[in-house]
């Protein structure tokens, strides 16, 4: 069986995200939402997001990343998530999620593997797929 990461390089880049002092350096087909923006509807993104703000709404995408300073607010559904911030409501991950120990989760997680820090905070259904 193949791993998700191939290094902990790889692991640390989920992790933090891309070059912070490029916010350009995204792959082709993904979305960044930069702190103090609020964003609402229904989004399709065929690579990755990046929360730093706050996004409501429905959210379909291969990776999510929620900064430490980002919520999520509705349901979403991706192949990999790691949460710093806050999430809830319900959240579909079919690979790998990996609560940070600064997180905040509210609701339905559904996932495949999970790597939950000392101290997230987590408080809803959880439901092994």
């Amino acid at each position: 069986m193949a791993t998700l990461f191939e290094s902990n390089k790889d692991r640390q880049e989920l992790s933090n995200g891309p070059n912070t002092h490029n916010p350009y350096d995204l792959p082709h087909g993904s979305l960044m939402v930069g702190e103090g923006v609020v964003i609402r509807g229904e989004f399709t993104i065929p690579n990755s997001v990046i929360i730093a703000g706050t996004i409501e709404g429905s959210l379909t995408a291969k990776d999510v990343t929620i900064k430490a300073t980002g919520s999520f607010q509705g349901k979403v559904r991706a192949e990999r998530m790691n949460v710093a911030g806050s999430a809830g409501n319900d959240l579909t991950v079919t690979e790998l999620l990996i609560l940070q120990s600064t997180c905040e989760i509210n609701g339905k997680v559904a996932y495949h593997e999970l790597e939950l820090s000392k101290g997230a905070k987590l408080q809803g259904t959880l439901t092994k797929l």
